[in-house]
């Protein structure tokens, strides 16, 4: 997950300083845990321990993907 997120703020030719924000951002989705908690599986959410990897990983990224788009638009 996180080197697919690095992979595509890079892609899009930005400062991974919006990644690292990103980051230490409280998610509301993820029970007001950071991104980086979420990594570490530490999300306070408890629906999110019945989703698969895949589905957590589709779920990082696409909030990644919106925060990407916020930081550019």
């Amino acid at each position: 997950m996180h080197r697919a997120a690095i992979s595509m703020y890079q892609s899009r030719g930005v400062n991974l300083v919006l990644y690292q924000d990103f980051l230490r951002t409280r998610q509301v989705v993820f029970g007001g845990s950071t991104g980086t908690e979420f990594l570490l599986g530490r999300a306070a959410n408890p629906a999110l321990r019945n989703l698969d990897q895949e589905e957590l990983a589709a779920l990082f990224l696409e909030l990644a993907e919106e925060d990407l788009h916020r930081a550019t638009s």
